[in-house]
């Protein structure tokens, strides 16, 4: 996920993280016309 947040900002796309879903790491960020885009990996939940 890493990789995916630094070539989003990269081009101009600021990521904000959340939390809100247990187990999985979760980015989001915004097209250049406003639609969500939201990314999913799954993490270890320890």
């Amino acid at each position: 996920m890493g990789m995916t947040e630094r070539r989003l900002e990269d081009k101009g796309h600021p990521v904000t993280w959340e939390d809100g879903l247990p187990g999985f790491d979760r980015l989001q960020t915004f097209d250049k016309v406003g639609n969500r885009l939201a990314f999913l990996e799954p993490c270890d939940p320890s």
